[in-house]
């Protein structure tokens, strides 16, 4: 997070010394500057084209400064770093300068420059209304500009990892990013983890290790058990599972006519799987996704004696077969996909499904984690393995 801090501070200075873009010293970097001074800069037409690579260069940092910090306060249940929406200035978008980004020399970014001087203008979030046939032609980082301003917009809550289970469920607030978004895996797994307590969940999944460290406080652990327990009985699990069965699908490329029925669905789904195929953190969004539908399928059962009915599941898992075990996985992801939160918690249990889907969820990652270079990653599919192996063990 330091060095995410530093990033911040460097694409918000105002120096005029191209090397200060490329440091990663503190001690060089010029004091924080207002916003203004990054998105607008001097007469483009009187800019060489070294300067403009500097502008653009820098205008091209803050917006991706923007998306880190917001898709990481989402996916880690934290308080972003900049409140950059809210800001004095908005955040740059590509689209307009990616021809002249994209120039190999001077005499090429010129030429373009003389037969459509409009390139030189700058486009920054709030110049356009966002619609889905905006975001579908947008250059990838725009596109991820508007979803991360849309998320924003999220009601927030008190405390980025607590989540009050027993308020109402507030659906409207998410229309506008299933709308936007439809079938986009990052999205979805937004607005899983919008309905999901994820920092009580990752601990009793892991068995008091949470982030890859273990809870030392005994009451904390007691009371993320009760969280779970009372989350995944409530309508915000229902929600979660929904969300994040729809991101599992699309993360585990399954596109068909069941659960997208429209052809402008599917090129966003293509589209969508095309961004998130060089998303370092896909293995996070496939975790998590995986974890709320498990918690969903193992919440405590009412019905006397119903817990028979997940005796040596794992046998029965394996006997199935790989590609019988995935079928049925899908299919209870469809299903859930398909229904309403209310449904979901009146009609859905599926263990041995659920099991299914966390046996390709963990195949998936072993094969990222090969050389054990990322903790977290090395810690989910651990977690993953002890959810399989011991799936008649009552966790929360």
């Amino acid at each position: 997070m330091l060095y995410f801090q530093d990033l911040f501070s460097l694409v918000l200075s105002s120096s005029s010394q191209p090397s200060h873009l490329y440091s990663t010293s503190s001690l060089q970097m010029a004091s924080p500057q207002p916003l203004d001074n990054c998105v607008t800069s001097i007469d483009a037409s009187h800019q060489t084209w070294e300067e403009w690579i500097v502008a653009e260069s820098r205008r091209r940092l803050l917006a991706a400064c923007f998306v880190l910090d917001v898709h990481l306060s989402v996916y880690y249940e934290l308080s972003p770093l900049h409140d950059l929406l809210n800001s004095t200035a908005p955040i740059p978008l590509t689209r307009l300068s990616q021809h002249l980004w994209e120039a190999q020399d001077p005499n090429s970014w010129e030429a373009l420059i003389r037969s459509e001087p409009s390139l030189l203008n700058s486009m920054s979030l709030g110049d356009e209304e966002i619609t889905p046939d905006l975001v579908a032609t947008a250059p990838p980082l725009d596109a991820a500009i508007y979803l991360a301003s849309e998320t924003l917009r999220l009601p927030r809550r008190p405390h980025p990892s607590t989540l009050g289970a027993t308020a109402q469920l507030d659906l409207d607030s998410v229309e506008r990013i299933c709308f936007l978004f439809p079938t986009l895996p990052i999205a979805n797994t937004y607005l899983a983890l919008h309905f999901t307590p994820l920092h009580d969940l990752l601990a009793v999944s892991g068995d008091t290790w949470r982030f890859a460290k273990k809870m030392l406080k005994p009451d904390e652990f007691k009371q993320g058990k009760i969280s779970v327990r009372s989350w995944s009985s409530s309508v915000h699990a229902g929600a979660a599972s929904i969300f994040a069965a729809k991101a599992l699908l699309a993360f585990l490329d399954t596109n068909d006519n069941d659960t997208l029925n429209n052809q402008s669905q599917t090129e966003n789904w293509q589209r969508g799987s095309e961004w998130n195929r060089s998303n370092i953190s896909d293995y996070w969004a496939l975790y998590v996704c995986t974890l709320v539908c498990w918690a969903l399928a193992h919440r405590p059962m009412r019905a006397a004696g119903s817990s028979s009915a997940n005796y040596n599941i794992v046998s029965n898992l394996a006997a199935g077969g790989d590609n019988q075990v995935e079928q049925e996985a899908k299919g209870w992801l469809k299903m859930v996909a398909s229904l309403n939160p209310e449904a979901v918690m009146q009609n859905v249990r599926g263990r041995r499904k659920v099991l299914g889907v966390i046996s390709m969820v963990r195949k998936r990652l072993e094969d990222e984690a090969v050389g054990c270079k990322s903790k977290l990653l090395v810690d989910s599919v651990r977690v993953l393995k002890n959810l399989e192996g011991e799936s008649n063990r009552a966790r929360f």
